[in-house]
């Protein structure tokens, strides 16, 4: 640390003042014995700023700032899993022998899939109805010890169950896994933000809540609902709806623990996930000979996620698709050769939307499933 000569100068003529000895030279024993008590203040003054700012969330250090958002009961977010239910057909077990040893897999059995990956059974998983060939869907949560990039489970991946070789394990449709880690600054903000909402069941209150988890992007609070329904939206809905299975463990779950803590009294409020509308585009042409099709036509995607605000109502229609066409640098002109057909799906059943035209409401988020030329 550099000595503070401005201050060992003013103290080294104060002594020698009041001592009456004469100017000390710059190797003096009365100079070096300042120095040396001038740095241990500076030392002790720079200890107690420390101790000072570690007192506050605002200027306090990563390791005081758990402790401070462990005092308040709110944690760092670090999820290194997703939680899969029986309902999302994610995974079955089959009995691939004769009969089972085992009639039940026990609650919270863990079952290494490979170095860093763990398939879990949060549930008690009953075997004894599962006869020589058949098989169910079960409840699992795939966890990883890894940090960085999220990892994916392929489909179609296969693991025998470790104290039943007969029953295997599949998986039905690729599983992302993802790796969250909240940052110092994220988690910093969400603290702040927690301690300014003092005010129960307001909607500070609410956002603070939301706040919780990292994984939500936007919200959206209906107040004409008894109790209140607040929707959590994640901008990786838009391209993988089965990311509603994370959010609901890591954020749902999240936000309605710290709305009843909020909550005023007679305020209820319900927490869940939007409603996705499905649709596809076909584009199919009007005339004969038509002009080839630019692939620019499929950033339309992105100009779809570019133009929804989640709690926003947004109307697709032929107007939209004028103004998508105007977006881009390239000349859309081909585009008056052919129909852009918007179609609908719901529960694997596909129809044409009525005028060609969806709207999305408050509470529901568009998915595009495929844009088809043909």
């Amino acid at each position: 640390m550099a000595t503070n000569k401005s201050l060992v100068n003013y103290a080294v003529q104060n002594i020698s003042y009041t001592a009456n000895i004469a100017d000390p030279t710059p190797s003096s024993k009365l100079r070096n014995i300042t120095e040396t008590i001038v740095n241990e203040i500076d030392n002790f003054d720079e200890y107690g700023t420390r101790v000072l700012n570690n007192m506050y969330i605002e200027t306090c250090e990563s390791s005081f700032l758990d402790r401070i958002g462990s005092q308040e009961g709110i944690q760092r977010i670090r999820a290194h899993s997703v939680y899969l239910s029986k309902e999302t057909m994610f995974v079955h077990v089959k009995n691939n022998g004769k009969a089972t040893k085992a009639r039940t897999i026990p609650t919270g059995h863990s079952l290494q899939a490979s170095d860093t990956v763990w398939i879990v059974f949060p549930e008690s998983t009953p075997l004894v109805d599962l006869g020589p060939g058949e098989e169910k869907y079960v409840t699992v949560e795939i966890k990883t010890d890894i940090s960085g990039d999220a990892i994916d489970i392929p489909e179609g991946a296969l693991y025998a169950l470790d104290f039943e070789p007969d029953i295997s394990i599949h998986i039905n449709s690729a599983i992302y896994v993802p790796i969250i880690e909240e940052s110092e600054s994220e988690y910093r903000s969400r603290l702040i933000f927690s301690r300014m909402s003092s005010k129960f069941g307001s909607e500070a209150a609410v956002k603070a809540a939301v706040a919780s988890s990292s994984l939500v992007t936007n919200y959206y609070i209906d107040y004409e609902y008894s109790p209140v329904k607040v929707y959590l939206y994640s901008d990786v809905l838009s391209y993988n709806r089965d990311y509603e299975s994370t959010l609901e463990t890591y954020s749902v779950n999240t936000v309605r623990a710290q709305l009843n803590q909020k909550k005023s009294a007679g305020t209820t409020f319900d927490v869940v996930l939007p409603y996705s509308v499905s649709f596809k585009l076909n584009i199919s042409p009007r005339v004969n000979n038509p002009r080839d099709v630019d692939p620019a036509i499929y950033s339309f995607s992105d100009f779809l996620k570019l133009m929804f605000k989640f709690g926003q109502e947004l109307t697709i229609d032929n107007d939209f698709f004028e103004v998508f066409k105007k977006s881009l640098a390239v000349d859309l002109a081909f585009l008056d050769d052919y129909n852009i057909e918007i179609i609908q799906t719901y529960m694997n059943f596909d129809y044409a939307a009525e005028n060609n035209s969806i709207t999305i409401h408050k509470n529901e988020y568009p998915f595009l499933e495929s844009i088809t030329v043909g």
